[in-house]
């Protein structure tokens, strides 16, 4: 007999042979419900994806997002410091805006975009515009951010100003020239190229000017030309080329004589020069007189108390450089502080979006379910442990959905209970897998910002147990201990590596960024297959005084 209960009716087909069927509207229902929970995991695993980036730039780099067509969506302290554009003056406006007049006229902001999209990051370096119309040389690297369908979701930019650099590089590849035009035509320098016999092949126009030979006469002469008689009468100028061979190189300050006979003091220095297969091949010989450095000693002294007023000038400077630099890591330990509120202020949007949305509507699934699974019960109907199967799994993703919102907002937090309240909690869940024992005071008062940053710690750390330390057993602990508030994670599982406890990855490095937050410190013991312990400590009676 057929039901005249409209719910039933809307629940409820009939095949041809009059035999009861599942209806399309509820695997309407169930698809709907599936693809809202994918939504909103694809939503927290960008807003997760985007704020990492972000995390992982945060110094002296300009930091901003693109929606797909390549206006500025976000736009970092560091890019208004770097570009001199407020937020309100370059968001929403198109980053053409930051080339130059010739690339945007070539399309070069829209190619770049284009080769994002499709090698997913792009690097160049290249002239950026200030709001002034100034230049700077910049490094930029262009990300593009896909959703888990392939879908465009916009981009990552990150530029930073390395004019310095560039600077020295030209400065260098200057240098070099100017050594190599030095050695060809400089006058100040006698410079000589020698064969392995120790006779000249070649030598600089400087040869002429110090020594008063012509380019006639000093070919084919040898290296003792350039000894005094006595020197060469004991043989000085084959045994200079013996210890270059040896040594690899000579240096000496001896009397050289000119053409007319005249001496003067030089600093010679002699460098062997091998072939390939590591024999002599010749030698090179610098000369440098020296003789005016001898009339200029006083002049040296004068030059050593100014580069001494230069050192306390520039010790002055170092100082002031320093106190800079002092209130620049604390203008960043707040952008940090802020960071983390922007964060938890999401995951509590989310954990609330999650609870009341997806949480209420897959209920709704479960009961409508209910009532289908009860109507093919009654009915005998073969479609009958299907529907409890469908039952079962939407009352396992009610639960996890439940766990995910509790995880992202922990409402006990700001609850009467407090941080206690949170981390028995945290321990309950934990012992679901592992044994997680929970070790605090029966109440403690902590603003509200301080609680956060501990649970989320002590979060963090009890999943770093869990998924990376495969551990069997972990310790909470919560105590005050000379005028210190302590929290302890420990576990007995394979213990960290040593890039692991120097900060290496998001979690732990998550774990620093919190702790700076409240004043607090993060220290970490580990050995290997033995387990690890993480600890915050902070200040109590700074956070007595912060409440206060």
């Amino acid at each position: 007999m057929e039901s005249n209960n409209p719910v039933d009716a809307g629940f409820i087909a009939r095949t041809d042979t009059g035999e009861p069927a599942v209806n399309l509207r509820d695997r309407e229902l169930l698809t709907e419900a599936l693809i809202r929970c994918a939504r909103a995991e694809k939503e927290l695993r960008t807003i997760q994806r985007r704020t990492e980036q972000s995390i992982q730039g945060l110094r002296d780099y300009a930091i901003l997002s693109l929606d797909p067509e390549g206006n500025v969506v976000t736009w970092n302290e560091g890019a208004e410091q770097i570009f001199g554009y407020v937020p309100n003056e370059v968001i929403g406006r198109h980053v053409r805006i930051l080339y130059t007049v010739d690339e945007c006229k070539a399309n070069q902001p829209e190619e770049e975009l284009h080769l994002a999209t499709e090698k997913k990051r792009f690097e160049r370096e290249s002239w950026k515009v200030r709001r002034n119309g100034s230049r700077f040389w910049a490094e930029k690297t262009l990300m593009a951010l896909h959703g888990i369908d392939g879908e465009l979701l916009g981009f990552t930019e990150i530029v930073r100003d390395i004019t310095e650099r560039k600077e020295r590089e030209d400065a260098l590849r200057a240098s070099e020239e100017r050594h190599r035009r030095i050695v060809e035509d400089v006058e100040e320098y006698a410079f000589f190229m020698i064969d392995k016999e120790g006779r000249f092949a070649t030598w600089n126009r400087g040869v002429a000017r110090m020594l008063g030979y012509t380019k006639s006469e000093f070919a084919g002469q040898a290296n003792a030309i350039l000894f005094t008689p006595e020197d060469r009468a004991s043989g000085a100028g084959t045994e200079e080329l013996v210890r270059a061979a040896r040594d690899g190189q000579t240096c000496e300050e001896r009397l050289i004589p000119r053409k007319d006979g005249s001496q003067f003091w030089a600093i010679v220095r002699l460098t062997v020069i091998r072939d390939a297969s590591g024999n002599v091949s010749g030698f090179s010989k610098l000369i440098r007189d020296t003789t005016e450095q001898r009339r200029t000693q006083e002049a040296l002294t004068l030059a050593r108390r100014e580069l001494e007023q230069r050192v306390i000038e520039r010790t002055m400077e170092l100082s002031n450089a320093i106190d800079l630099l002092e209130q620049q890591v604390i203008e960043r330990e707040h952008l940090e502080s802020a960071l983390l509120d922007a964060t938890e202020n999401e995951r509590e949007r989310l954990g609330q979006d999650l609870h009341d949305g997806v949480c209420q509507q897959l209920t709704g699934t479960a009961l409508l379910t209910r009532v289908m699974f009860n109507s093919l019960s009654q009915r005998a109907a073969p479609e009958a442990p299907q529907a409890r199967k469908i039952i079962e799994l939407i009352s396992s993703a009610v639960d996890q959905a439940r766990a995910l919102a509790k995880g992202l907002h922990p409402v006990s937090i700001h609850s009467s209970k407090g941080l206690i309240a949170a981390l028995e909690e945290l321990a309950s869940r934990a012992s679901e897998t592992v044994e997680c024992q929970l070790v605090c005071p029966a109440h403690i008062e902590l603003p509200a910002t301080v609680a956060l940053h501990l649970y989320r710690i002590a979060q963090e750390a009890v999943r770093n147990a869990l998924k990376h330390a495969q551990a069997k057993k972990i310790e909470i602990s919560l105590k005050v201990e000379n005028d210190e508030l302590l929290i302890s994670i420990s576990d007995n599982g394979r213990g960290l590596s040593s890039q692991e406890e120097n900060g290496g990855g998001m979690g732990l490095l998550n774990l620093q960024y919190r702790a700076r937050a409240i004043g607090g410190k993060i220290t970490i013991e580990s050995q290997p297959g033995k387990g690890a312990t993480i600890r915050c400590a902070v200040s109590y009676g700074r956070i007595a005084g912060s409440q206060g």
